[in-house]
């Protein structure tokens, strides 16, 4: 009865997949977006924010903004968007 209990385990167990939690390996740091005007993303606005990429960085204001992306700066337009897809 033992063995048979043993054989079943072993198959149940060897059925089921091996998965290693690795994604904070390849999770990069999340990058900061630094303005002195408002800026909006997914509709939320904000001065500063730390995100992941992949996002959109929309200019909701009537005049450009300048918006610093880990210390390289971005001029928007009134009304435009900006995507950031790689770092």
């Amino acid at each position: 009865m033992k063995i048979l209990i043993i054989i079943i385990l072993l198959i149940v167990t060897i059925g089921c997949p091996i998965q290693y939690d690795c994604h904070y390996l390849y999770e990069t740091q999340p990058i900061n977006i630094v303005s002195e005007n408002m800026f909006s993303i997914n509709g939320k606005v904000f001065n500063e924010i730390d995100l992941y990429i992949p996002f959109t960085v929309y200019n909701p204001n009537k005049y450009d903004i300048n918006i610093t992306i880990d210390e390289i700066e971005y001029i928007i337009n009134s009304h435009e968007e900006l995507t950031i897809n790689t770092p």
